[in-house]
């Protein structure tokens, strides 16, 4: 899953990719980030590797902090 940065609606750019087919286009969509953010949290309970870390994408989907991570 690739998140872009939140706009001023609170909405963000989502891309997919499907886990059996990682070759295939993303499935873009657009999401409320603080709906995303929800679903990330109770991903991070089960627990799912991420990328970054839960305070990392609270912050990116709540626009705080900085624009870019390493």
């Amino acid at each position: 899953m690739l998140i872009g940065t939140r706009d001023a609606a609170g909405m963000v750019r989502v891309r997919r990719w499907d886990a059996r087919d990682w070759s295939a286009p993303a499935e873009p969509a657009h999401e409320s980030a603080d709906t995303l953010l929800e679903w990330c949290v109770a991903q991070s309970r089960l627990p799912r590797p991420m990328n970054q870390s839960l305070t990392t994408v609270r912050l990116w989907l709540r626009g705080e902090g900085p624009q870019t991570y390493p």
